[in-house]
């Protein structure tokens, strides 16, 4: 599914189908891999043979109150699932918060210039522009909602950037790849246009 096909299945369908996928697939881009799971464990495992290490990894946990502790930081948390709120102080404070995107705040100087969704959300063009004319102001990782998870996906980084440099530069500088999926996303053309 990382592949130029499904990105081209992707951006074709209609926009609520796309927001209905990208929130079916936040598991495929909202993760670590398994090999920086492994590593974590294995320190966590060695720290654990020479004692009790000194850390704590919660998941599903939402902080909602932070105060200086003078020596550190007491903090107000609630576990999402169980809707449990619990307190906790420490010396040192890792916050993962996942990521909501939000319009930078320099776009107002040429937000008259961009073309807008009806949820308010820039329309990517499938050449990942923005802008009235599709071919001035570009964006990556803003085409979640366009795209799918392939946009934040750093397998297809090159392949991105290979098909801005072709758009700004009027020419493919890199080889863009076309076809590299073994499957069709779609109903096969051929058999819609038969019936």
């Amino acid at each position: 599914m990382t592949s130029p096909e499904y990105l081209e299945y992707f951006h074709r369908l209609p926009a609520p189908v796309r927001d209905d996928l990208v929130a079916s697939q936040a598991p495929l881009y909202k993760g670590i891999d398994s090999e920086l799971i492994d590593e974590i464990f294995q320190l966590l495992y060695r720290k654990h043979r020479k004692g009790e290490p000194r850390t704590t990894l919660l998941t599903n946990t939402e902080l909602v109150g932070l105060a200086d502790g003078g020596t550190g930081y007491d903090l107000d948390l609630r576990h999402v699932e169980q809707g449990t709120a619990f307190s906790l102080s420490t010396e040192a404070l890792v916050l993962c918060t996942g990521y909501r995107y939000r319009v930078p705040d320099f776009i107002e100087g040429v937000a008259d210039r961009i073309v807008w969704d009806d949820q308010g959300r820039f329309n990517v063009r499938r050449n990942y522009t923005i802008d009235a004319e599709g071919r001035s102001i570009f964006v990556q990782n803003a085409e979640l909602h366009t795209h799918g998870f392939v946009a934040p996906d750093l397998g297809m980084a090159s392949y991105r950037n290979s098909c801005i440099i072709r758009e700004l530069l009027g020419r493919e500088v890199y080889p863009i790849e076309r076809s590299i999926a073994f499957q069709e996303f779609g109903a096969p053309e051929e058999a819609v246009n038969a019936g």
